[in-house]
Protein backbone atom coordinates (compact mmCIF):
# COMPACT_ATOMS: atom_id res chain seq x y z
CA UNK A 1 0.00 0.00 0.00
CA UNK A 2 1.74 3.37 -0.87
CA UNK A 3 -1.44 5.51 0.75
CA UNK A 4 -4.42 4.23 3.08
CA UNK A 5 -6.43 6.12 5.19
CA UNK A 6 -9.33 4.80 8.06
CA UNK A 7 -12.25 6.58 9.04
CA UNK A 8 -14.47 6.02 11.53
CA UNK A 9 -17.84 8.89 11.40
CA UNK A 10 -21.15 8.96 13.12
CA UNK A 11 -24.12 7.99 10.14
CA UNK A 12 -25.50 11.99 9.80
CA UNK A 13 -25.08 13.31 6.69
CA UNK A 14 -22.69 16.72 8.23
CA UNK A 15 -20.27 13.77 8.66
CA UNK A 16 -19.92 12.99 5.30
CA UNK A 17 -17.99 16.09 4.55
CA UNK A 18 -14.73 13.59 6.20
CA UNK A 19 -15.11 10.88 3.67
CA UNK A 20 -14.79 13.47 0.34
CA UNK A 21 -12.26 14.95 2.54
CA UNK A 22 -9.78 11.65 2.53
CA UNK A 23 -10.76 10.79 -0.86
CA UNK A 24 -8.95 14.69 -1.71
CA UNK A 25 -6.26 14.04 0.46
CA UNK A 26 -5.29 10.25 -0.85
CA UNK A 27 -5.81 11.23 -4.70
CA UNK A 28 -3.44 14.29 -3.87
CA UNK A 29 -1.15 11.66 -2.57
CA UNK A 30 -1.31 9.22 -4.96
CA UNK A 31 -2.18 11.38 -8.26
CA UNK A 32 -4.81 10.16 -9.15
CA UNK A 33 -6.36 10.64 -12.54
CA UNK A 34 -9.45 13.05 -12.42
CA UNK A 35 -11.89 9.98 -13.97
CA UNK A 36 -10.79 7.63 -10.90
CA UNK A 37 -11.07 10.57 -8.36
CA UNK A 38 -14.66 11.31 -9.66
CA UNK A 39 -15.70 7.56 -9.24
CA UNK A 40 -14.19 6.52 -6.17
CA UNK A 41 -15.85 10.04 -5.23
CA UNK A 42 -19.13 9.28 -6.08
CA UNK A 43 -19.57 5.50 -5.35
CA UNK A 44 -18.48 6.61 -1.63
CA UNK A 45 -21.21 9.41 -1.77
CA UNK A 46 -23.49 7.24 -3.23
CA UNK A 47 -23.19 4.22 -0.30
CA UNK A 48 -22.52 6.01 2.66
CA UNK A 49 -25.51 8.40 1.83
CA UNK A 50 -27.78 5.09 1.99
CA UNK A 51 -25.93 3.76 4.61
CA UNK A 52 -27.16 6.98 6.63
CA UNK A 53 -30.20 7.60 5.51
CA UNK A 54 -31.42 4.00 5.44
CA UNK A 55 -29.20 1.34 7.72
CA UNK A 56 -30.46 1.84 11.01
CA UNK A 57 -34.41 1.10 12.18
CA UNK A 58 -33.73 2.76 15.19
CA UNK A 59 -32.96 5.98 16.49
CA UNK A 60 -29.97 5.54 18.37
CA UNK A 61 -26.58 6.94 17.07
CA UNK A 62 -24.16 4.86 15.10
CA UNK A 63 -20.92 4.95 13.25
CA UNK A 64 -19.64 3.51 10.24
CA UNK A 65 -15.99 2.71 8.70
CA UNK A 66 -14.59 4.18 5.47
CA UNK A 67 -11.35 2.48 4.44
CA UNK A 68 -9.48 4.16 1.51
CA UNK A 69 -6.30 2.05 0.16
CA UNK A 70 -4.04 3.16 -3.00
CA UNK A 71 -1.29 2.15 -4.68
CA UNK A 72 0.09 1.97 -7.99
CA UNK A 73 -1.91 -0.06 -9.95
CA UNK A 74 -5.32 -0.20 -7.49
CA UNK A 75 -7.86 1.81 -5.51
CA UNK A 76 -9.74 -0.24 -3.10
CA UNK A 77 -12.55 1.09 -0.95
CA UNK A 78 -14.57 -0.50 2.38
CA UNK A 79 -17.29 0.72 3.92
CA UNK A 80 -18.24 -1.44 7.42
CA UNK A 81 -21.79 -0.49 9.34
CA UNK A 82 -23.34 -1.77 12.05
CA UNK A 83 -26.93 -1.44 10.21
CA UNK A 84 -29.85 -3.93 8.93
CA UNK A 85 -29.05 -6.59 7.19
CA UNK A 86 -28.84 -5.21 3.48
CA UNK A 87 -26.57 -6.23 0.32
CA UNK A 88 -26.67 -3.22 -2.06
CA UNK A 89 -25.30 -4.70 -4.56
CA UNK A 90 -28.33 -7.65 -4.67
CA UNK A 91 -30.91 -6.21 -2.72
CA UNK A 92 -31.07 -2.92 -4.11
CA UNK A 93 -34.36 -2.28 -6.50
CA UNK A 94 -33.30 -2.76 -10.06
CA UNK A 95 -33.20 0.90 -11.77
CA UNK A 96 -35.46 1.42 -14.50
CA UNK A 97 -32.75 2.16 -17.43
CA UNK A 98 -34.94 1.34 -20.75
CA UNK A 99 -37.72 4.23 -20.25
CA UNK A 100 -37.94 7.67 -21.68
CA UNK A 101 -36.04 9.82 -18.97
CA UNK A 102 -39.82 11.70 -18.34
CA UNK A 103 -41.04 8.44 -17.18
CA UNK A 104 -38.61 7.29 -15.04
CA UNK A 105 -39.13 7.77 -11.40
CA UNK A 106 -36.69 10.27 -9.10
CA UNK A 107 -33.92 8.22 -7.95
CA UNK A 108 -32.72 4.33 -8.06
CA UNK A 109 -29.50 5.01 -10.09
CA UNK A 110 -26.99 4.89 -6.96
CA UNK A 111 -26.35 1.41 -7.03
CA UNK A 112 -26.21 0.80 -10.63
CA UNK A 113 -23.47 3.70 -10.81
CA UNK A 114 -21.63 1.95 -8.01
CA UNK A 115 -21.75 -1.48 -9.97
CA UNK A 116 -20.84 0.16 -13.09
CA UNK A 117 -18.51 2.48 -11.78
CA UNK A 118 -15.65 0.15 -10.15
CA UNK A 119 -14.29 -2.91 -11.50
CA UNK A 120 -15.24 -5.25 -8.57
CA UNK A 121 -18.01 -4.75 -5.64
CA UNK A 122 -18.93 -7.55 -2.53
CA UNK A 123 -20.78 -7.34 -0.28
CA UNK A 124 -20.91 -9.58 2.59
CA UNK A 125 -22.27 -9.56 6.52
CA UNK A 126 -20.36 -10.73 9.50
CA UNK A 127 -20.20 -10.12 13.09
CA UNK A 128 -23.73 -8.01 13.04
CA UNK A 129 -21.76 -5.78 10.48
CA UNK A 130 -22.26 -4.96 6.66
CA UNK A 131 -19.07 -5.08 4.36
CA UNK A 132 -19.19 -3.55 1.16
CA UNK A 133 -15.65 -3.57 -0.75
CA UNK A 134 -15.10 -2.29 -4.18
CA UNK A 135 -12.17 -1.71 -5.90
CA UNK A 136 -11.49 0.53 -9.23
CA UNK A 137 -8.10 -0.40 -11.41
CA UNK A 138 -5.49 2.88 -12.00
CA UNK A 139 -4.65 2.04 -15.65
Amino acid sequence: MTASTTLVISTTIEELQKVETAVDEVSAAEGWLPDIEFKIRLVLDELCTNVVNYAHSDNLDHDMTVVIESDDSEVRVRIVDDGDPFNPLEDAPKPDTDSALADRRVGGLGIHFVKTLVDEARYWRDDNKNYVALSKRRN
